[in-house]
């Protein structure tokens, strides 16, 4: 379950850094976190953040269980919590579903373009998107193998959803990056990672 734990925290943060009055810290920074025990005071302190959210998902064949909680950091109380007990399928709308119950808890005033941005849908096929979250997974593994399986997996998102711009800039990343990580030729790749990226 980790690809799915790792691309639903990525995919909420992303969301949320949407939001103008909102300061929000990247994956890469909250990522170092993940199966710590979490002592929210120090975390928000390391971060410089007031609150921190924190998830757990746990799958059973294709039931999904997504525990979400927002604490204040000051006051070490729940701001707002959650559980979903989703099937698989309806990953990518709970997604949606949690960014718009935080910031309806938060009672976050949006501009018109965060409200914009918010709903914007990059693809509506569950496929594709699981199929994304597993080549962000493997990316970010940084390896030889691992690229080769993400890029495997963009292609196969591209295939789901060949509108799926999302997809097709995760294989540019991979492509753009796989001669730094193995033996790979530049000159073969990077034309293939801009053709991707503009895409």
């Amino acid at each position: 379950t980790d690809y799915l734990s790792d691309g639903l925290a990525e995919s909420v943060i992303f969301r949320l850094t949407q939001i103008a009055d909102l300061r929000v810290s990247p994956t890469s920074s909250v990522m170092r976190y993940k199966g710590a025990s979490t002592d929210v005071a120090k975390i928000a302190s390391e971060l410089g953040v007031d609150a921190v959210m924190t998830g757990r998902l746990t799958k059973r064949g294709d039931n999904l269980n997504i525990t979400v909680e927002l604490v204040d950091a000051r006051t070490n109380k729940s701001l707002w919590g959650e559980q979903y007990e989703r099937k698989l399928s309806e990953l990518l709308t709970t997604q949606r579903e949690i960014v718009a119950e935080i910031v309806g808890k938060l009672q976050l005033k949006l501009s018109g373009e965060s409200e914009l941005k918010l709903a914007k849908k990059y693809t509506d096929n569950d496929e594709a998107y699981q199929l994304y979250l597993k080549g962000r997974f493997h990316w970010n593994k940084r390896n030889t193998a691992d690229f080769q399986k993400a890029k495997e997996y963009f292609q196969q998102a591209i295939a789901a959803d060949p509108n799926y711009a999302i997809a097709h800039t995760g294989l540019a990343d991979t492509l753009a990056l796989m001669p730094y990580y193995g033996n790979f030729r530049p000159s073969e790749y990077m034309p293939l990672a801009k053709q991707s990226a503009q895409k």
